[in-house]
Parts: C-alpha cells; sequence; structure tokens
C-alpha cells in the first residue's frame, strides 16, 4: 500500500519557524513548503517526467498581494499535475512564458528578495526603501525599459535629502536587482552599475565613543540608580556585554546557561550568522537574578512594558542610557567601540577581543584555523571588565 502524507494546515504552516538550515514541510502529492532560515515559506511542486526528478516553484505563502495561501497552491499543483499527465513539463513551460513577457521592476525585485537569505529585519528594511523610494517610481515599469538616468535621479533624491547612507545602499541593491535581471533573461543592461561610487556613503564616525572619564561619569550615574526598571538592567548588561544591540536586545531565558555562566545569542540574530557565546561574570549573573525577579514570566531578557509577549524596543533602552549622561550623545554601539578602545589600552589581547565582539578577522588563514576561539582569555575579559567597572562606579563616588 502505498505511503501517504498527512496534508498541512495554514495554521502548521504559520507557526512554522525558520531553522538554521532550510527545512520542508509535505503536503502530499510532491507539494512541499520550503522553510528557508530568512523566515520565507516557499511553495514547490516536485515531480519526475521522463525519469528526470524537476521542481516548479509555485509562489511564496504569505498574505500579501504578490503571495498565495495553501488552497490556491494546491489548485496550481492540480494544474501542473494534469500538464504531466499530458506529456508536459511545467517547469519548461513555465520557462518559455518567462521569456515571451516582460517583467516589471516590482516583480523583479520580489524575486530577487525571494532568493536571498536575509534575517527578517534585513529583508523589512530593504522592503521599505523599495516601498518608498523605488516602487512608487519604477515598480509598474518593465525592468528591461528603465533608463540609467531615472535611476540617477530616484537615489539622487534620497542623497538630497540628507540620506546618504540609504542612498548608497540604495545603489547596492538596484545594482544587484539588475544583475539578477541579467542572468534571469529578464534585461541586457545593468543601468545601476556604477552608481555606488557617485553617490558614496559619508565616512564612517566613531559611535559616540566614551573616554575612561567620561564613562566613570556614565557608571557613576547608572549604578546609582536603585529603581526597579527592565530599561536599567538591560543598559548594565548591554555595557557589561558591548553586544550588537539588535543580538542581546532579543535575547531569551532558554539562551541563559547559568550552570555554564554563558549567555548563547542563537547565529540566527547574528551579523555574521555564529552562535555567540557571552561569558558571565559574576555582576552580569546578580543582573540576571534581579531581571528574572523583575520579569521572569516573560520568554525574553528584557521584555516590552507594554506587551510581555514582545522584547523592548532599543530606544526605550537608549532613551534610558541617555538619562545617565546629558554631556555627550550617547548609542548603544558606541559601548561596543568604548569597551574595545580600553580592553585594548588595558593590555588586552586584540584577538580575544575581537572575537567576543564578533568581528569577523580579516585574515583568512587565522580565521579557518582558530577554533578554539579564546573562550577562556574571553571569560577572564569579560570578568575583567565587569570589575574594571566596579571600579569606576568607586571612582566616581569619591569625587
Amino acid at each position: 500500500m502505498p505511503k501517504t502524507t498527512k496534508q498541512l494546515t495554514d495554521t502548521e504552516i504559520l507557526k512554522a519557524k525558520p531553522r538554521a538550515k532550510i527545512y520542508k514541510l509535505h503536503d502530499g502529492k510532491g507539494l512541499v513548503v520550503l522553510i528557508r532560515p530568512s523566515g520565507t515559506k516557499t511553495f514547490q511542486h516536485r515531480y519526475i517526467i521522463n525519469g528526470k526528478a524537476k521542481i516548479s516553484t509555485i509562489g511564496q505563502y504569505g498574505k500579501a498581494a504578490d503571495c498565495i495561501n495553501l488552497d490556491l497552491a494546491r489548485k496550481i499543483l492540480a494544474e501542473q499535475r494534469a500538464m504531466i499527465k499530458a506529456g508536459d513539463d511545467p517547469a519548461l513551460i513555465k520557462a518559455e512564458n518567462k521569456a515571451e513577457r516582460q517583467y516589471i521592476f516590482r516583480e523583479v525585485a520580489d524575486e530577487w528578495m525571494l532568493k536571498q537569505d536575509w534575517v527578517p529585519a534585513h529583508r523589512k528594511r530593504i522592503l521599505q526603501r523599495l516601498n518608498k523610494d523605488f516602487f512608487p517610481q519604477i515598480g509598474d515599469i518593465p525592468i528591461a525599459d528603465i533608463k540609467r538616468v531615472v535611476i540617477r535621479d530616484i537615489i539622487d533624491k534620497i542623497y538630497n535629502r540628507g540620506a546618504k547612507n540609504v542612498a548608497n545602499r540604495a545603489c547596492q541593491s538596484c545594482t544587484q536587482i539588475f544583475e539578477y535581471a541579467i542572468i534571469s533573461g529578464y534585461c541586457e543592461a545593468n543601468v545601476a552599475a556604477g552608481l555606488s561610487k557617485v553617490f558614496k556613503a559619508p565616512e564612517s564616525e566613531n559611535h559616540a565613543y566614551m573616554s575612561e572619564k567620561e564613562l566613570e561619569q556614565f557608571v557613576y550615574a547608572l549604578y546609582s540608580d536603585n529603581e526597579k526598571a527592565v530599561s536599567r538592567l538591560a543598559v548594565k548588561l548591554f555595557l557589561l556585554f558591548f553586544t550588537r544591540h539588535a543580538e542581546l536586545r532579543k535575547a531569551k531565558w532558554d539562551e541563559v546557561k547559568v550552570s555554564e555562566q554563558i549567555l548563547v545569542i542563537p547565529k540566527e540574530r547574528m551579523k555574521l550568522k555564529k552562535n555567540l557565546i557571552v561569558p558571565l561574570s559574576s555582576q552580569a549573573l546578580n543582573i540576571l537574578t534581579e531581571l528574572k525577579q523583575l520579569c521572569g514570566d516573560s520568554e525574553y531578557l528584557f521584555p516590552s512594558p507594554q506587551n510581555k509577549s514582545k522584547p523592548i524596543s532599543d530606544v526605550t533602552i537608549l532613551t534610558k542610557a541617555k538619562s545617565y549622561y546629558k554631556e555627550k550623545s550617547i548609542t548603544l554601539h558606541g559601548f561596543r567601540h568604548t569597551a574595545s578602545t580600553i580592553l585594548n589600552e588595558l593590555g588586552k589581547r586584540s584577538d580575544a577581543i575581537e572575537a567576543q565582539m564578533s568581528h569577523t578577522d580579516p585574515n583568512s588563514v587565522r580565521k579557518i584555523y582558530n577554533k578554539a576561539e579564546y573562550l577562556p582569555e574571553r571569560k577572564e575579559i569579560m570578568q575583567f571588565w565587569a570589575d574594571h567597572l566596579d571600579v569606576l562606579f568607586e571612582k566616581g563616588k569619591n569625587q
């Protein structure tokens, strides 16, 4: 008796979470839902014709206008199975139709985004940029008909409103969309190529680095505050851990390994797509104990005051941080630069500091063979840093 596959439900697809690697949900009769690490869910028809295994992409799952639901995917599957029964290859017919029609910029951009393995936050930023600046102007124009001057004018408007970094990134995205269009046969020329050299991003400035004396004043104000607030404890841990704010802000209690005295930030939230181990100093463990008493009923270390099922916003944490030191602009990313600079000045090994900050190693050979990741040394550094902040607090008390 042939094996039967239990059919999926919309709820099962909706609740399916992304994993570190691509995986599939099977609906039966060759219909699968491909779930990428980025969170996108794509219907595919997997079939055999003339002895060869083939794949036909049916569409992306979702509620957006260009997405499809499970019922529609099954209808398309039935149509394709009928084609195969008649001796026609759905993937081949789709390719022939593709070659005959003109594709508008919006369609190509959407198709290009589907191919990218991005974290959801980055995908959202790219889509917002396209929706705001590009789709209203050229979204419905065939990509093969778009002129270089049109792309230049759009980016020029972004640049002239003061968003120079955004303009440079828009150049890069457009270049990649047109490259994808050329490879896919939708157009012949990349009219965005080279524009990033014209609309250059401004030279990067250090993120509100604090000198040792400024840090002393900041720490004194922060450590003197006894308010039982999640935002205050978040600022303390951000300063102790010096991670990227998106990596720590969404931390969950099941990522805290108290017995091992570490916090494990999963690679799905990491810029370099690699787990980061954050050794926990004795001070950090005490703060986590205090946090657990405040908000242990949430899955997040730092739940939103309005909704405990969501993490606190970076604006809330930043506002709290700024309240402790008004003489200088404070940024959460600036904590990273401050910690790195002071630790290097105090003689800690730069390789271990860079590993703790999850910076990529420019030396590819060293990057490949560095399996130890300096973990014992990083544990010592994190305790040293926490102790150093305590010393600064004591200095501040004596001023």
